[in-house]
């Protein structure tokens, strides 16, 4: 089974980890999870400032690709 967050998936090996980790949850999982995600989202938002700057003076990001 697989689950999908946008591009990236996760490969969960039975539908039973889902239940018990919801059911039964390890919080310290979740801490771990929660930093992950807020780590992740800031550093996004970050770059996406920075990008967003040089855009405004040059009118090119520092991205080889524009999404």
């Amino acid at each position: 089974m697989k689950i999908k967050f946008g591009k990236v998936s996760i490969e969960v090996p039975n539908e039973k980890y889902l239940e018990t980790l919801f059911t039964r949850p390890d919080p310290e999982f979740f801490k771990d999870l929660f930093k992950l995600t807020y780590t992740s989202f800031n550093n996004y938002l970050e770059e996406c400032a920075e990008c967003g700057e040089k855009y405004a003076k040059t009118g090119k990001s520092n991205r080889s690709e524009d999404e």
